[in-house]
């Protein structure tokens, strides 16, 4: 990454202090799905429903027509906490009173087509 090599040529004694260095590679959009879809049903959430299904390609496609490659790669995995957390947020703002459990926590594909909007 070339702002790691500046960050590095600025500080030339940086090497005394950090031995370590992780290269992480950027994750495919295939790969940010999942991510993201297996933590929002860790978190209790379904994703998608009966008549708007939201499985792996098609949250892969969304995160291709609704974010930059640079984002996706600057952000990587830290994406999909981000991506959840702007979800539920506009999840909420759908519900009503009246809204049953199940609603209170299906996210749709509305949800992270908004959220991905959301994203620096």
């Amino acid at each position: 990454d070339e702002s790691m090599k500046e960050f590095i040529r600025l500080n030339p004694g940086i090497f005394r202090r950090i031995q370590r260095v992780f290269e992480f590679k950027a994750f495919s959009e295939e790969e940010l799905a999942q991510i993201t879809i297996t933590k929002a049903l860790k978190k209790g959430f379904s994703v998608g429903s009966a008549t708007a299904q939201l499985g792996v390609a098609e949250l892969a496609g969304l995160y291709r027509s609704h974010t930059s490659s640079e984002q996706r790669a600057r952000m990587n995995g830290g994406m999909c906490d981000s991506v959840i957390r702007a979800a539920k947020r506009h999840l909420d703002q759908r519900m009503g009173s009246e809204s049953s459990l199940e609603e209170l926590s299906t996210f749709l594909p509305r949800d992270f087509e908004l959220a991905c909007e959301d994203l620096p």
